[in-house]
């Protein structure tokens, strides 16, 4: 159904489109954690959606990718989003 939807946008709505996904992504993935907001069910049952959701995004911007790649005009922004996921990749198993 999401993949009808972005197929229809312009091309430059699709790329503000995946770049606002990966900021709320980010920020998602940067909220501490503490001891006591694990141990509260609430808590723990937002969390979970929460990740549910994040995965749905990050689906979506792997859906976004790929319909710009069929584009024309998309060379530069596809090369520099695969250059901040090589980045990101490299910052995340040097943790």
């Amino acid at each position: 159904m999401s993949i009808r939807y972005y197929y229809d946008m312009e091309t430059e709505a699709l790329m503000q489109e995946y770049l606002s996904s990966q900021i709320t992504n980010t920020i998602t993935e940067n909220v501490s954690k503490s001891v006591m907001d694990s141990r509260n069910l609430g808590t723990i049952k937002k969390r979970k959606t929460q990740k549910r959701k994040n995965i749905n995004q990050k689906g979506n911007g792997e859906i976004i990718l790929r319909i710009l790649r069929m584009r024309t005009g998309t060379k530069v922004f596809l090369k520099q989003q695969m250059e901040e996921r090589a980045k990101k990749q490299v910052t995340h198993t040097e943790r």
